[in-house]
């Protein structure tokens, strides 16, 4: 039997139920499991900020999310961010996300929580702690005693001042005292008409090897209104050559002085309102190979480190790595006019990085923060500030110091392990790192340090040594 197949008319809304199941089938993920497209940070708030975690997250279907803290869920965290409010040092910890559907799980890398105390500043790969402030250790006698600056060893004071005996309108004086702890002065005395001018003299500064005396002034002969001077002399016990002019590659037409040299003689940084500077005085430096050459050409430091406002240099540490500033930047929660910061760079061919505020100084005095010094050793910043208002009796008091983490007091443990004390603070985590050669660095172990912790090594090193060392999280 012969079957002929015949033309089918095929309903309209037939086509159209065919197109739609078409359409979902074709747009219908398919199961992914999820992938983390940015993993959460590390945090270091201040106490009392509120840090946020977040990740980005893929899959099908869409992941869900569970954050934890030092392992352990934390009820009613499912959102791809976490905020800790009013953050506190018992915050201070690992925390991480489970990210998971129906397709697999994933966990994220651990973020560190840090939480500083508001007398900690951090620099990455230190922290610099500072104690509460002293009693003032020199008030000037009068009015027009300004741009006091101490010594690194702290034993002398030296200043301008508009007190009678001297060459001109403001001359440099000095006075001494027996210890670092001492407030009785000696009597202050004038330089003598070899170092002063009578022009104005002004913003003294030895450097760290006590050989040269530093000076702003507009004395004649200079390059522009107020230029560097510099005087030297043979050893402690020799008299003061007549100061000589930095000349054009330091000093210009505008105003120059301010200074501070690091303990090699091979970097200066001062203050000037040239042209090129961002406000109204900015932070310019000049380098040298050796303490036998001259200051090359002065370059101005970046944005990051000026402002459009004033800015000089306070401090520089003996190794020239730390750069303490005075300015009077905007910032939250206090007065510009308090506002001193410090900034860092790891080596002396880096360039400085992004000046911190140093939050304990803040309301030191009614009138404000002005030039300061830094002890030798690093642990005694010498604050300038008014009681009273700019430029009424200004007066010096000091702050202690203390640079964390730190690892002290390596022994042998009683198993024969390996130990030494991490010094810390509450609130932070630390990563301690070891190395055979201090060239290559391997993490070793994060952890809470509150106050002083025994770490021991049992593990051995090639030609049994290693090295250590700790690092802020």
């Amino acid at each position: 039997m012969h079957i002929q197949r015949s033309n089918m008319k095929i309903p309209a809304n037939y086509l159209m139920f065919a197109a739609c199941l078409a359409a979902t089938l074709n747009g219908f993920a398919q199961p992914a499991a999820p992938m983390l497209l940015r993993q959460p940070t590390n945090q270091m708030p201040y106490i009392g900020a509120t840090p946020n975690f977040a990740v980005v997250a893929t899959g099908a279907p869409p992941p869900t999310f569970q954050w934890r803290f030092r392992g352990i869920d934390l009820p009613g965290k499912t959102n791809s961010s976490l905020s800790v409010l009013h953050a506190q040092f018992t915050n201070a910890g690992p925390y991480s996300v489970v990210v998971s559907n129906d397709s697999g799980v994933v966990t994220s890398q651990t973020a560190w929580l840090s939480v500083l105390p508001t007398n900690v500043v951090n620099l990455g790969d230190r922290e610099l702690s500072f104690g509460t402030f002293s009693e003032p250790i020199w008030r000037a006698p009068r009015t027009n005693d300004e741009n006091q600056t101490l010594t690194g060893d702290g034993l002398t004071l030296y200043y301008a001042s508009t007190a009678p005996g001297g060459s001109g309108d403001l001359d440099l004086w000095k006075a001494t005292r027996p210890s670092p702890t001492s407030t009785n002065w000696s009597t202050p005395v004038n330089l003598g008409p070899t170092v002063n001018s009578p022009a104005t003299d002004t913003t003294p500064r030895l450097s760290p090897d006590g050989l040269s005396l530093y000076l702003a002034s507009n004395r004649a002969g200079g390059v522009g209104s107020f230029d560097i001077w510099v005087a030297s002399r043979a050893s402690m016990n020799d008299p003061w050559d007549a100061p000589v002019n930095l000349g054009p590659k330091v000093n210009s037409s505008a105003f120059d002085g301010l200074v501070c040299v690091s303990g090699d003689n091979q970097t200066l940084v001062f203050a000037s309102d040239r042209a090129g500077s961002l406000g109204d005085l900015d932070i310019w430096m000049s380098t040298r190979t050796n303490a036998l050459v001259p200051w090359g050409q002065a370059q101005h430091l970046p944005a990051t480190v000026n402002s459009s406002g004033v800015d000089f240099p306070a401090a520089l540490s003996r190794d020239g790595l730390l750069l303490f500033i005075k300015s009077d930047r905007s910032f939250t929660g206090g007065d510009p006019i308090d506002g001193m910061y410090v900034c860092r760079r790891s080596s002396a061919d880096q360039p400085f990085g992004s000046p911190v505020l140093i939050q304990p100084i803040l309301g030191i005095g009614p009138g404000g923060t002005d030039v300061s010094s830094l002890s030798d050793d690093g642990a005694t910043l010498y604050v300038g500030t008014y009681p009273v208002v700019y430029p009424k009796w200004p007066q010096i008091v000091p702050i202690g110091i203390t640079r964390l983490p730190q690892l002290l007091a390596s022994r042998s443990g009683a198993t024969g392990d390996f130990q030494f004390d991490l010094l810390g603070r509450e609130g932070a985590n630390y990563e301690i790192q070891v190395s055979p050669d201090l060239n290559v660095w391997s993490p070793w172990l994060t952890t809470n340090a509150t106050g002083t912790a025994t770490i021991s090594d049992p593990t051995p090193a090639p030609e049994g040594r290693h090295f250590y060392r700790a690092l802020s999280h």
